[in-house]
């Protein structure tokens, strides 16, 4: 079961990757099981998800665990032994952490059965082969229960390499036609031929995992089953699409000789980027990437074990505008001794790029990454309400945060929508090209008066300010 984000619209991916691999793998191991996904909007209530759950009388309950839908997940599973006594529960997902209290307190009360660590199949399976035999969950691998709970063992975690090859996992569209169906009418087809990565930024979930791979064969008997249903577009989900320049080659030639009018999103790491890939990504139908840039900063990028080459990501970024391929930047805002003024220098980077949309998040202290342990070192403070967003670093204050929130809802207005060539030459003529200018005049002309944004004509009242002479530019920060 998943909760799943605001405004996310399509099946949700990981569940059903699940239900495809014991519906595949169920006869082999003896099991005589049906999984149902039940996938439900952000909104929805405790009480009309337990609803829903009676309905379908279930003998386990998994629950899909994610910081944006921790507060109702933590809430429902709370109750569901008492709704649902004959129901066993699970909880796993990228964000089930069993350093986490909440969780592991959940199944020393006797409230979830198991929590899953790692990915998610094999463990499952496990859990399964346990229930079908009439027995409680027990230790394995990847599945935390009541006697790593009561001390008597400790967790055996999942471990990969990269050697690991991911066929062993089906396709969850060939598995489950209802999933392609689905996905078609929503609009997207979400596909994954890799999994973990081999960098390490710490404030990533999936840096500690090796990376691996679908064998070129197949990701060729994928590419034709999404051919043969004539889908229109397809979002990889892979975190380094373009990791290795052949396998890019080889996935790229075959969307190319497939000859559908579709189109697709990736994640690019722009170092690894070459001229004949971005021509083949132009034919191939790319429409957009996303480039994880977060910092400009040096010192910053050590901190994080991140490294970026600001001339190739000029480049790259160049190259691929040039393309008619739209380039989404990423920032974060609050990195580790990054103060505000450190942000809008990145800001100002991204909007120097050209026709670029600066996608700028507040930093979240993700369950399972090196950022989160590291929360005393930098003097973070979070909140598990907001999605595990920090509220104060040691370069910036509450006030500090709650201004970048603002900001970063002004890039949109201003530079993320049509408005941007008209932001484009205010900045050029009256802030240096800084965008960052444009932002904190706009907020300091907010903070002067309020009943500004309360006005049905804000943004054209606040370029009459922009652009009037009486305005003081305000350029760099205090």
């Amino acid at each position: 079961m998943s909760v799943n984000a605001r405004n996310f619209h399509l099946p949700p991916y990981g569940v059903w990757a699940l239900k495809a691999f014991v519906d595949h793998y169920s006869d082999e191991h003896g099991l005589e099981v049906e999984v149902k996904v039940i996938s439900l909007s952000a909104e929805i209530s405790v009480d009309n998800i337990l609803e829903c759950l009676r309905v379908e009388s279930p003998n386990l309950i998994g629950l899909s665990h994610y910081i944006w839908n921790d507060g109702v997940t933590l809430a429902l599973a709370g109750v569901l032994k008492s709704e649902l006594p004959e129901a066993a529960v699970i909880m796993g997902g990228p964000h089930t952490d069993s350093n986490d209290m909440r969780l592991t307190g959940l199944v020393s009360a006797g409230k979830v059965d198991a929590l899953v660590i790692g990915e998610g199949e094999r463990p499952l399976l496990a859990i399964l082969e346990d229930l079908s035999r009439g027995q409680d969950i027990q230790p394995s691998t990847g599945v935390y229960c009541m006697p790593h709970a009561a001390g008597q063992v400790k967790l055996q975690r999942q471990i990969f390499t990269p050697r690991d090859s991911l066929d062993y996992l089906p396709n969850p569209y060939l598995v489950c036609p209802e999933l392609l169906e689905q996905s078609i009418a929503a609009g997207s087809v979400q596909y994954q031929t890799s999994r973990g990565c081999p960098f390490s930024c710490t404030f990533c979930d999936q840096g500690h995992q090796a990376y691996r791979t679908l064998s070129d064969e197949r990701i060729r008997k994928d590419i034709e089953l999404f051919a043969s249903r004539a889908t229109s577009h397809i979002d990889f989900l892979d975190g380094t699409f373009n990791l290795k320049p052949s396998r890019t080659e080889f996935v790229l030639e075959k969307l190319i000789s497939a000859e559908q009018p579709w189109t697709f999103h990736a994640e690019i790491k722009p170092d690894h980027l070459t001229d004949p890939e971005m021509d083949l990504l132009t034919i191939a139908g790319c429409e957009s990437v996303e480039l994880g840039l977060q910092t400009i900063h040096q010192s910053t990028q050590r901190a994080i074990k991140r490294r970026n080459n600001l001339e190739k990501f000029r480049s790259v970024v160049e190259s691929l505008l040039r393309r008619d391929i739209q380039v989404v930047v990423d920032t974060i805002v609050a990195l580790p001794n990054e103060t505000l003024s450190d942000w809008l220098e990145t800001v100002d980077f991204c909007s120097s790029l050209g026709d670029v949309v600066i996608q700028s998040n507040l930093l979240k202290l993700l369950p399972n990454t090196v950022l989160l342990a590291q929360q005393q070192e930098f003097g973070y403070s979070y909140d598990l309400d907001l999605y595990n967003a920090v509220t104060e670093s040691n370069r910036m204050n509450g006030d500090d945060i709650r201004t970048a929130v603002v900001l970063t809802k002004l890039i949109d207005i201003y530079w993320n929508s049509q408005l941007r060539a008209r932001t484009r030459r205010i900045m050029e003529e009256r802030f240096e090209g800084r965008l960052s200018g444009v932002l904190r005049t706009v907020l300091e002309a907010i903070s002067d008066s309020p009943g500004l944004v309360a006005g049905g004509n804000f943004v054209d009242e606040s370029f009459r300010l922009l652009e009037s002479p009486a305005t003081v530019a305000r350029i760099g920060m205090p």
